[in-house]
């Protein structure tokens, strides 16, 4: 059984031929509107982790400017995480009750700056100490904590706009993101590194996440807020949930190996986005 059970209502639009179909209180996306917000959701991510791999790819040289030693890096690029795990469960809460676009907006506002600006933060704080100091860890642990809002926003909204059956197709397909946030700091910022220096890395991806905010700006106040006013036109929308059954999902098998697969993925995974820049400059000293 699902935790919630809506009542869906579908229309058509005699206007335009499409079906619109509601939910709860909220409209699905049409077919031009799914496609819109797919590739912004899709970018999104791409900048969510360009952003993320952004410091992994440049702490080498950071590194040898700044004289970190290898513990003073697997702190700064650890600390990312203490942040990003103490908001996971506080962003579905407030994406809930606040909506999914605003904590999207506050928070890739908040960690497109903050990459913007780690240059000065790591600058500052080599002043009064030796190592990455407490002001790089702090900002990395901020980065972190707002970049956690983020799949919890996109969920929210998701399931807001979309009919269940079309979910896993649109989720596999913007999390593809990642992976080219990834593949993009690795080849292009690289690329920048040699020809500009480290720090125009967090400029550039942190000018790009801004962008993304403008844009994502512009779509919520424009598409979402006609959705809302159509449906209060053409519909009467009916709901019915149902708390979610949380005995018996902590029962459960199936939820239990999720858990633990996603567990040992994220290790995996996360361990080699941040250290393999570290191991081929080591092992590869002559490679570009």
């Amino acid at each position: 059984m699902t935790a919630k059970h809506r009542l869906t209502e579908v229309e058509l639009l005699a206007e335009d031929g499409e079906c619109t179909c509601t939910s709860g209180s909220e409209e699905f996306w049409r077919k031009k509107e799914k496609r819109i917000w797919m590739a912004t959701f899709l970018t999104g991510n791409l900048c969510l982790y360009a952003a993320r791999s952004v410091l992994p790819v440049s702490v080498v040289a950071i590194s040898k400017q700044y004289d970190w030693s290898k513990t003073d890096t697997g702190i700064v690029l650890s600390s990312f995480f203490w942040g990003y795990i103490l908001t996971q469960v506080p962003g579905g809460y407030l994406s809930d009750h606040y909506g999914g676009e605003t904590l999207l907006l506050v928070g890739t506002t908040a960690w497109s700056l903050l990459t913007f600006c780690l240059p000065e933060t790591i600058w500052f704080s080599h002043r009064d100490a030796k190592g990455p100091g407490v002001f790089v860890i702090l900002s990395r642990i901020a980065t972190g904590a707002f970049q956690g809002f983020h799949y919890p926003a996109l969920t929210s909204i998701t399931v807001k706009y979309l009919p269940t059956s079309e979910t896993t197709f649109f989720t596999s397909l913007i999390s593809s993101g990642a992976i080219l946030g990834c593949l993009l700091v690795g080849s292009l910022g690289s690329v920048i590194i040699e020809h500009y220096g480290w720090v125009y890395v967090f400029r550039f991806f942190g000018i790009l996440g801004i962008t993304w905010v403008i844009f994502l700006r512009y779509l919520s106040t424009t598409t979402i807020s006609e959705q809302t006013s159509l449906v209060n036109q053409q519909t009467q929308k009916i709901s019915t949930t149902t708390s979610l059954p949380w005995a018996t999902l902590l029962k459960s098998r199936a939820f239990w190996a999720m858990l633990i697969a996603q567990i040992t993925e994220d290790n995996c995974f996360y361990i080699l986005i941040s250290w393999l820049p570290v191991y081929f400059s080591e092992n590869f000293p002559q490679g570009k």
